[in-house]
């Protein structure tokens, strides 16, 4: 037999022994790297030049630790692509694996609060075309792995754009990965709002380690003639699984980066597994469950048009005056509010049946009784009937979802899950109409 049959021999029999000791089936982590420079239907202030660079730094230092990585950059950085990669991780993963997700590229927010990270066919305002992080717990919490770890090198806000510290970070050569709107101030952060879930957000389903504080930006620049992440930049070195803890961890990275930047960009792990070791489980730490009321009000993200869609509130009692667009005749209206603890409530129809709540192109007028002067009100416009019907089922007979996780409820609603509808949100204290 020749030496090179019988090493190979050996080390299948070797590999044999060590699963029969183990007891389990070998294993190999997984992981889904994404970065994304170019953005070609956003404004040229979103682009990047050092997020592909990251991807490829995460995705060699993964294999280099054993994990089977997935890489998506730029073109093959779509929407679709991006969570279709992740819906094929729920049938490839097994419960005695490890899962990484990594993004790299540009973040926003929406003006409630609410974080996206922008993959390479994000298109202008359409925040349909972002991914929500609210699509992305849902598509990461559901994959089987013995630990979900979500890794953002983005930012979701920058109350400092525009202000002398943005203009003194340009002068040192920092590129800002906060996406706004120069042509309209929709994504503008308003710092009057709290935001309802951080993208860092305590769950006992995923670690997310994001490379900024909510209200800041997250920065790139050159390092020896390439450009990075501040953060990947100083995180990829630090890995070491079963051995670094994430607080310390997180404190290195805040030393190094705030050389770099000051206290501009200041990472962020989730706080319940900042005791415990890179990318391993939380082991029995206690944890909040996901906030089901805010996921709820969040879910929906429609093109705001006022062709197809205006309200304006009025009168006391208050009264929500819902005008479709007059070929609507085929429409399904459904009417949300918030108040300030937030709870969410269904508005109209108080029957939780889509027939109700039929526009058939006339001017509806709903009562808001039971809305407070401050609550918000959110009012989609359905395409169709059944999509309607979705939403409405996640309501109990009271009509209210809280902030406590049911384990009854419906599996929360997400964009992916309808297709064709519109949104309008009003503050009730303020008597505008939806732009």
């Amino acid at each position: 037999m020749s030496t090179k049959r019988i090493l190979k021999s050996a080390l299948i029999a070797m590999a044999a022994v060590m699963s029969a000791l183990s007891g389990t089936t070998a294993k190999a982590d997984h992981a889904l790297v994404v970065g994304v420079n170019q953005y070609p239907g956003l404004e040229t202030n979103a682009r990047l030049l050092g997020a592909v660079n990251d991807a490829t730094l995460v995705a060699a230092k993964l294999k280099s630790l054993g994990f089977t990585v997935t890489s998506l950059t730029d073109q093959q950085a779509t929407k679709d692509e991006i969570l279709n990669a992740l819906g094929k991780m729920h049938g490839t993963v097994q419960d005695n694996e490890r899962f990484v997700f990594y993004y790299a590229g540009c973040g926003t927010v929406h003006t409630d609060g609410s974080d996206f990270i922008l993959p390479y066919d994000a298109s202008g305002i359409d925040f349909s075309t972002f991914i929500s992080q609210f699509d992305l717990y849902d598509a990461v919490s559901g994959i089987p792995a013995k630990s979900r770890t979500v890794v953002i090198d983005a930012g979701f806000n920058d109350y400092d754009y525009g202000s002398g510290s943005a203009v003194a970070a340009k002068a040192a050569k920092l590129k800002s990965r906060f996406y706004y709107s120069l042509k309209r101030n929709v994504l503008a952060p308003d710092p009057t709002v709290e935001p309802p879930i951080p993208m860092a957000a305590d769950t006992d389903q995923i670690c997310y380690y994001v490379a900024a504080k909510e209200t800041q930006s997250a920065y790139e620049r050159e390092f020896g003639g390439s450009t990075h992440g501040i953060f990947t930049y100083y995180l990829v070195p630090r890995i070491t699984p079963g051995q670094t803890k994430w607080a310390a961890l997180n404190s290195d990275l805040s030393n190094n980066i705030t050389k770099q930047v000051g206290n501009r960009q200041l990472p962020v792990v989730s706080q319940v597994y900042r005791p415990g070791v890179v990318f391993d489980p939380m082991a029995t730490l206690a944890a909040p469950r996901p906030n089901r009321a805010m996921a709820l009000w969040q879910a929906l993200y429609g093109v705001h048009s006022a062709k197809r869609l205006s309200v304006e509130a009025y009168g006391s009692p208050l009264v929500l005056q819902v005008r479709p667009a007059k070929t609507d005749t085929s429409s399904f209206v459904v009417v949300l509010s918030k108040n300030k603890a937030g709870d969410v409530k269904l508005v109209y129809p108080v029957s939780r049946n889509a027939d109700d709540g039929a526009a058939k192109g006339d001017s509806l007028a709903v009562p808001l009784p039971s809305v407070a002067n401050g609550d918000r009100v959110k009012t989609i416009l359905f395409a169709s009937k059944a999509d309607a019907q979705k939403l409405l089922v996640q309501f109990p007979a009271t009509g209210v979802v809280t902030k406590a996780l049911d384990p009854k409820s419906p599996r929360p609603l997400h964009t992916q899950d309808v297709a064709t509808f519109y949104t309008a949100e009003i503050d009730t204290n303020v008597v505008v109409a939806s732009k």
